[in-house]
């Protein structure tokens, strides 16, 4: 006759390997506050919810916007105006329905000023998307100034048989050779939401939210030492470094 085993273990089976029975009560135990649900904040509670704490509570005051379809795969077109934090619990829970979920439909500034006590009930505070001295005009090394260009702009240069150059940016690789990269019979007239602006990408979201998310773990389960330092990730380089102080 086979082992009966623990629908709970074999749930968690890879985790229960890396920190353990011990480590993973202490998971199952603990209560995390995001502040700030954008797409970086999602992917990492979504993480934690998936190991299985015992509950979380967004603080978020704002709605689901356009920008937020492209980036954030906890929101979709049907949600837009609804509040953000509202949308982004009621999917956490589908993922794990053994995880309590609540949010807080207000700006993370103003609950941290009218109400500090609000946050000594948890166990950690994440926060995300808040402005730092890193966001300053003096801690940048230069200024840059970036065009965005609607995409009926794009539209507009693709002609018929239209060539392209593609070419891996990180030297010494070479180019690859011309190729035809979209064969357009008219310019396409119509485009809805042209230009949205710079917001995070959901490929560089989709890694903090890793990297966050397992010093989260180290944090909550007392059995890694987390990073020392400020991580800085390079999403253009795929490149991280940690800073020893600010």
């Amino acid at each position: 006759m086979a082992p009966v085993v623990d629908p709970k273990s074999k749930r968690y089976d890879r985790q229960l390997r890396i920190w353990g029975a011990h480590g993973q009560q202490r998971l199952e135990t603990s209560s995390i506050c995001l502040l700030n649900c954008g797409p970086t904040g999602s992917e990492t509670l979504k993480n934690l919810a998936l190991g299985g704490i015992s509950s979380f509570t967004i603080v978020d005051g704002g709605k689901v916007e356009a920008r937020d379809l492209g980036n954030n795969f906890l929101v979709c077109a049907a949600s837009l105006g609804e509040p953000r934090a509202k949308v982004v619990t009621e999917l956490l829970q589908e993922l794990n329905e053994s995880v309590s979920g609540s949010y807080v439909e207000e700006e993370p500034e103003v609950l941290i000023s009218d109400n500090p006590a609000f946050f000594g009930g948890f166990d950690l505070v994440i926060a995300t998307q808040r402005k730092t001295r890193l966001d300053t005009g003096e801690a940048r090394l230069e200024e840059v100034e970036t065009r965005f260009e609607t995409m009926e702009a794009r539209l507009d240069k693709l002609q018929t048989g239209a060539a392209a150059q593609l070419s891996d940016p990180r030297p010494p690789r070479s180019a690859a050779p011309r190729r035809t990269v979209c064969n357009l019979s008219r310019r396409v007239s119509m485009v809805s939401n042209p230009s949205l602006g710079p917001t995070e990408l959901h490929v560089v979201a989709a890694f903090m939210g890793g990297v966050a998310a397992q010093e989260a773990i180290k944090l909550v389960t007392r059995q890694f030492v987390p990073l020392a330092g400020p991580l800085i990730y390079n999403g253009m380089a795929a490149t991280t470094c940690v800073l020893d102080q600010l």
